[in-house]
């Protein structure tokens, strides 16, 4: 799933969406169930941005170094890529 930020005057796209910042710094950025048996899936930092998975089929995958917010995003929430 794609976001699109349409506050600037030409359309970005963005492949994650952080619906909320947890205590340890990652981001939450789907829950609810994955249809994978995994419960949720966070962005977290440790020396390069990793996308994991919790749940039944728990999984770790390197993403990238920086984040790139859309022009929308707070401190809190919003979309952003992974570069």
């Amino acid at each position: 799933m794609t976001y699109t930020d349409t506050d600037s005057s030409d359309e970005d796209e963005y492949e994650y969406y952080n619906y909320g910042t947890q205590e340890d710094g990652s981001f939450m950025i789907a829950g609810g169930g994955l249809r994978n048996g995994n419960a949720y899936a966070t962005i977290e930092y440790d020396n390069g941005y990793y996308y994991c998975e919790y749940g039944i089929n728990p999984s770790k995958k390197y993403i990238g170094y920086n984040i790139d917010w859309s022009d929308e995003a707070n401190e809190t929430e919003g979309a952003f890529n992974i570069i």
